[in-house]
């Protein structure tokens, strides 16, 4: 699963393609929050639309869900 960086991303902002990714990757979203340098519920915010997601976190989050 290829995060591409636009306005029309959605995939991995979204409970379902943030966990689907995880999966994948063969991680928890907690472990994925502590990669990313974050706070599982910060994590769980921007899946679920309640924070925003800058380019910098969305460069970070394709790093390591990719």
């Amino acid at each position: 699963m290829k995060l591409i960086i636009s306005q029309k991303v959605v995939r991995y902002y979204t409970i379902e393609g943030l966990k689907k990714a995880c999966d994948e990757k063969g991680i928890s979203m907690r472990e994925a929050a502590k990669r990313l340098g974050i706070s599982a519920a910060y994590l769980c915010d921007i899946s679920h639309g309640r924070r925003y997601c800058s380019k910098v976190m969305k460069q970070k989050i394709e790093k390591v869900l990719s």
